[in-house]
């Protein structure tokens, strides 16, 4: 991550305002760097690939039809049409365009009701060197040149790289383009009187929405949604509405970036995340390291056709590790869970995307191919296990549990409980059961779909009690302020070993947003926010005062201990944080002012946590 200095007004909201020269601080958050591709299969167990079509000119882009043709756009401007498992004749346009570099046909969308006014629209590069938005009349499968409408055109002219980029209709019922920052005027991504390092919205016919953000900003590009992007070369729509771009990174990092009215996302500033910085922080980057990266695809998945578990996952490609990789988020797309190498040999990838039939669509420019990933299966259940309590003298009252046991598609499963005492087995979800006899007993859970079947296994000891724990700092509804160093500590007691020593203790510390515990990468391993740290009784560690934290955030600090016997119990403490209120005012009603990179119009109030920093600039 680029280090950089600039001079910004840091509120303190303890209700104290200071002017301060800051670092961007280096934050692990959301953002790991990348291992080699290990030896392995292709795609995940119950995948396939099949290849539609090959021999394509440097494929770019594709959009589905709601007739089932699907056209696939080159860099050199020719607009093609898959139809029946093949390319088909005649292609529907080549466009004056110059294809050289990064340029060319680069975006490619057709309207909601295309079938019966067959308007397509295109981002590309003119021959006279410009980026622009254009639609076209599509006819019989064929787009007279005489049909283009001009939409926007830059007013500068184009470089060899960054230019115009993906164009979509939006759950909105919007148009949506992407245009990179024309580098090397990297310098256009923070200024709003032109196009270049930006997001722009139109209404269908060309026109400006009236929601756009910047529409009475004087001297503004009324169309520009977003900013501060270096090359937001390909963006998705999540389920959720919002859209994702991909944000091809220079020398540190590769960013998904969710889409805000007014959002500036820091470029040329920075790459990566960064504290309280005055830009909005990725939803999710990775590194350079080990491996160079060039972020080049993205879809976020909202269909049936593939297992559950992608319910909340984003694809990507990148171009240069030629693979396609599965984010996984929270139920809001705000929080990344993991990130795996779901296709590792996608080659060029140059567009992605979700078909109407739920299996993923891409080309790949240099290899000229365009591919089809689907679900074939068959794939296995989760099983899992656990029981309360595990411990304690017989007879011993147990209550099982198969929660988080789960089917691929959600579909009701079979259960089948060996408790590991000769007993008769249970077919129920979540059984009871009683052990008479002293012992220790590995109970045993099947599930099952068909000829699908995984087991999972829990322990109970019979004739042993767990130790006693409790923490005794920090207190109970302890509250914290950013920046605070937080004590903890603990006692525990045990039947067997009497007072637990040192060596018993295991302290973690995790941080909660949006209800998840966020991941935190150290070289590709995730790890909690802090610790695990064993053999300790107490402790600290500091709270952060950057964005990370806000009013809905708290920390969980978790502590495990356990006896001679392998017994362990786990106790949690909860620490929210000291909330407050700021507000921005104006003399001008409905001025506009930007909070970390975030546009805003006064009166503005908002809830925090007392001694979190946040950027407050002008327009």
């Amino acid at each position: 991550m680029k280090r950089i200095f600039k001079s910004k007004l840091l509120l303190l909201f303890n209700g104290l305002l200071i002017l301060a020269i800051f670092a961007v601080p280096f934050v692990v958050n959301s953002i790991r760097s990348h291992q080699a591709h290990a030896a392995g299969p292709e795609l995940p167990p119950g995948f396939a690939k099949t290849q539609l079509a090959n021999g394509l000119k440097h494929p770019t882009v594709l959009a589905f039809a709601p007739n089932g043709d699907i056209y696939i756009g080159e860099q050199a401007g020719t607009i093609l049409i898959y139809r029946n498992g093949a390319i088909v004749s005649p292609a529907v346009i080549t466009l004056n365009t110059d294809g050289a570099a990064e340029k060319g046909l680069l975006g490619l969308a057709l309207d909601p009701n295309f079938a019966t006014n067959g308007y397509m629209y295109v981002s590309y590069t003119t021959l006279d060197e410009h980026a622009q938005l254009s639609r076209f009349t599509v006819q019989n499968g064929v787009a007279n040149p005489s049909s283009e409408v001009i939409y926007m055109k830059g007013n500068q002219l184009q470089n060899p790289h960054h230019s115009a980029n993906d164009v979509h209709i939006g759950p909105d019922g919007k148009l949506w383009w992407a245009v990179g920052d024309n580098v090397p005027s990297i310098t256009n991504a923070e200024t709003l009187i032109n196009i270049y390092g930006k997001i722009l919205r139109f209404n269908l016919d060309g026109t400006i929405p009236s929601d756009n953000p910047f529409l009475k900003v004087p001297g503004a590009v009324p169309a520009i949604y977003a900013y501060g992007l270096r090359n937001p070369f390909r963006f998705t729509f999540l389920p959720n509405g919002k859209a994702m771009t991909i944000d091809t990174g220079s020398s540190y990092w590769e960013e998904m970036d969710t889409i805000q009215p007014g959002g500036n996302y820091g470029w040329d500033f920075y790459e990566g995340s960064c504290g309280s910085c005055g830009y909005i922080n990725p939803a999710y980057a990775y590194g350079h390291l080990p491996i160079d990266g060039a972020s080049s695809a993205i879809a976020a998945y909202s269909g049936s056709a593939f297992p559950n578990q992608y319910s909340h996952v984003v694809f990507f490609g990148d171009y240069n590790r030629q693979d396609i990789e599965a984010v996984t988020f929270d139920a809001t797309y705000s929080t990344e869970i993991s990130d795996t190498v779901f296709d590792n040999s996608a080659g060029t990838i140059a567009d992605l995307k979700e078909g109407p039939d739920g299996n993923l669509y891409y080309v790949s420019i240099f290899e000229g191919t365009f591919s089809k990933i689907s679900a074939v299966g068959p794939f296995s259940p989760v099983a899992a296990a656990s029981a309360s309590p595990n411990a304690g003298l017989a007879s011993l009252a147990v209550q099982f549990s198969s929660a988080g046991s789960s089917e691929p598609y959600g579909l009701p499963l079979a259960y089948s409980w060996d408790f590991g005492d000769g007993s008769p087995v249970s077919t129920d979800a979540n059984p009871s059961h009683t052990y008479t006899t002293n012992g220790t007993y590995t109970a045993t859970l099947t599930v099952s779909r068909g000829t699908q079947t995984a087991t999972a296994s829990t322990k109970v000891v019979v004739g042993n009690t767990p130790p006693t724990a409790s923490i005794t700092s920090p207190a109970v509804n302890a509250t914290y302020n950013g920046g605070d160093s937080i004590s903890f500590s603990g006692t525990a007691t045990d039947a067997t070993d009497g007072t637990l020593p040192a060596s018993a203790y295991t302290w973690q510390a995790d941080f909660y947003s949006n209800g998840v515990a966020q991941p935190f990468y150290t070289s590709e391993v995730a790890h909690p926010f802090y610790g695990p740290v064993t053999g300790v009784t107490s402790g600290s560690f500091q709270i952060p005062q950057d964005l990370s934290n806000s009013a809905s955030t708290f920390y969980r600090i978790t502590m495990t201990v356990v006896d001679s016997l392998g017994i362990q119990t786990v106790v949690t403490r909860d620490i929210h944080p000291h909330q407050t209120s700021w507000s921005v005012n104006t003399n001008i009603p409905g001025a506009a002012y930007v909070v970390d990179g975030t546009w805003h119009t006064t009166p503005y109030t908002t809830q925090d946590g007392v001694g979190i920093q946040h950027v407050l600039s002008g327009v």
